[in-house]
């Protein structure tokens, strides 16, 4: 069996939910990330029947940024999160034909 590779998370954030990712470094540039972020949406939406996403980033996180963006996620706003400066992106849940 293999060693744990990352966590994703969901929890609230002003009645938002939201999920967060990590790999450790030997893994990463491998697409786990991206992998892991985009079935978390599909369970989001398809299953939790969540409306939106957010992902709590910080800025000098390139790696996470550029998952977010892979997923669809758009760049919100600048905040503060647990007394660290953070960037807000988010995906709304695509219209239902």
């Amino acid at each position: 069996m293999g060693s744990l590779q990352g966590q994703i998370e969901k929890g609230s954030l002003k009645t938002q939910k939201c999920f967060n990712d990590f790999v450790e470094g030997t893994n990463r540039g491998r697409g786990l990330a991206t992998e892991a972020a985009k079935v978390t949406r599909d369970r989001a939406f398809d299953k939790l029947e969540l409306n939106n996403i957010v992902s709590i980033i910080q800025p000098d996180n390139i790696p996470s940024i550029r998952v977010a963006e892979k997923i669809g996620m758009k760049y919100e706003l600048d905040s503060i999160f647990m007394g660290l400066s953070v960037r807000i992106y988010r995906i709304l849940k695509p219209p239902q034909d």
